[in-house]
């Protein structure tokens, strides 16, 4: 008599081989676009929201501060990279009122143009617009022109609109993925545990990212 062959008897493929539903792809696919989009504007638009809210807090302080002073000197240290020449770092110095000279950092100098196509400090010329806004400590400030844009806050519309961008499709993604893990703990191929784990991992990821990217913010602000 032939032997049967017994290789694959009782065998049946498990339901993690089965191909996926259409629907889990295309939430799955929902998900990955939702999260690039979202991050493709996050990774710039958060750091420097940070720091302008460092900015702006140190402008409020500044409201309830004493008059400008004018600026006895005014030096800026110039770098050169890939687009040219640009103001580094800026400094000021203004006599307090024990008569002594205090050195200030001043911030926000974006628009500041540079004195000289050289790297290394150089001195600015003092006249008229160099009052200094300073903090109530007079270690940091703005020049009155800086001081007066950062009052106006013009970008304040464009973060809401970026924050909605980034918030709207991490909220995507975020509803994406529960409704995949909810389909496959419906077909069983995942435990309740398992459904509500990548959920989880990606909330944590998120305020991971954020907390990176407030990590990111005080080297990168030292340029502004």
């Amino acid at each position: 008599m032939a032997r049967r062959s017994t290789s694959g008897a009782g065998r049946y493929p498990g339901k993690d081989d089965a191909p996926q539903p259409v629907a889990e792809r295309v939430l799955r696919a929902l998900c990955v676009a939702a999260v690039v989009l979202s991050l493709a504007l996050g990774v710039f638009v958060v750091p420097i929201q940070f720091i302008d809210g460092r900015l702006t807090r140190m402008v409020e302080a500044i409201e309830s501060s004493d008059a400008p002073r004018p600026a006895l000197t005014l030096r800026q240290r110039v770098e050169e990279d890939r687009h040219g020449y640009g103001v580094d770092e800026l400094l000021a110095t203004y006599r307090a009122d024990d008569g002594t000279v205090v050195t200030a950092q001043l911030h926000a100098y974006g628009q500041l143009r540079v004195v000289r196509d050289q790297e290394g400090w150089h001195d600015m010329p003092v006249g008229a617009g160099t009052e200094l806004h300073l903090t109530p400590d007079g270690r940091d400030g703005f020049l009155a022109e800086d001081y007066r844009e950062r009052l106006r806050n013009e970008d304040e519309v464009l973060y809401r609109v970026a924050d909605a961008w980034i918030a709207g499709w991490a909220w995507v993604g975020l509803v994406a993925l529960g409704a995949r893990s909810v389909l496959r703990l419906r077909r069983g191929v995942v435990p309740a545990r398992g459904a509500v784990l990548p959920a989880l991992l990606y909330c944590v990821g998120a305020v991971a990212l954020v907390a990176v990217a407030w990590a990111v913010s005080f080297p990168l602000g030292d340029g502004f």
